[in-house]
């Protein structure tokens, strides 16, 4: 998931150029055969899907459910419409606005958002502008980039006590929400240069997305666009967690 502080970092971009504003909405954007699946469609803006609050479903839960009786689902190829359709007929948790709930949706959306704006895909996007500028060398977007090799992950996927090689799976079903393959040395580089060096957005518009409200949540004390924070008596970080196959 820390795909999404990629994307979100993208977005932020496409505002500083002024192709699009944190008020508008999904509708603005995207297409019927997205917004139908998505209540509240019209009322939903890009602020509020970089920062969880539009209330919207988030796909994985009922995706892990189905992948709980066929763990094949990994394996296959997802666009945006089949992500989004797993919530479709799903209650949104909220009004948009009104509470924060963490949802992947969101972030497959935000995708969407990208690609409309720029005719690109957000992969190409976020390679153009964060990426390369600086030389993050071991990151690659899934299905976009050529791989090289990554360490396999292991996770007892159906809990019958047996680690389960899952380094197989087609990350498009993560997609804008997470399908960034990393290391930890390229990540410090990123995040150096977008939260110390300014290198990727201005000032005033890190601001914007270091502008955090408080949240109920288990993984951050409060999150802003893209980033939520942690705070003990010692320190203070800007994070994110995730977890992907």
């Amino acid at each position: 998931s820390i795909t999404k502080n990629f994307v979100a970092t993208t977005i932020l971009q496409l505002l500083e150029e002024g192709q699009l504003t944190l008020e508008d909405t999904l509708t603005q954007w995207l297409s019927a055969e997205i917004t139908n699946l998505v209540p509240n469609a019209s009322d939903i803006t890009i602020e509020q899907i970089l920062n969880h609050t539009s209330g919207i479903a988030d796909f994985s839960d009922p995706l892990f459910n189905q992948a709980m009786s066929d763990p094949t689902i990994f394996l296959n190829e997802w666009t945006p419409a089949q992500q989004v359709g797993f919530i479709d007929g799903e209650d949104p948790f909220f009004e948009p606005g009104t509470d924060w709930q963490y949802s992947n949706t969101n972030y497959i959306l935000a995708g969407e958002v990208i690609e409309a704006v720029t005719g690109n895909s957000y992969g190409a996007e976020i390679r153009d502008r964060i990426i390369d500028p600086l030389e993050l060398d071991n990151t690659f977007v899934f299905g976009e980039d050529d791989i090289p090799g990554y360490v396999s992950s292991y996770w007892d996927f159906d809990n019958n006590g047996t680690l389960d090689n899952v380094g197989i799976a087609n990350l498009s079903w993560a997609g804008s929400a997470g399908a960034i393959i990393s290391n930890a040395e390229d990540l410090s580089d990123f995040f150096d240069g977008l939260l110390v060096e300014g290198a990727l957005l201005q000032p005033d518009t890190l601001a914007q997305m270091l502008d955090t409200r408080e949240v109920i949540s288990p993984n951050y004390d409060i999150y802003g666009l893209g980033f939520g924070t942690l705070e003990s008596r010692n320190r203070f970080w800007y994070v994110h967690r995730g977890q992907t196959l």
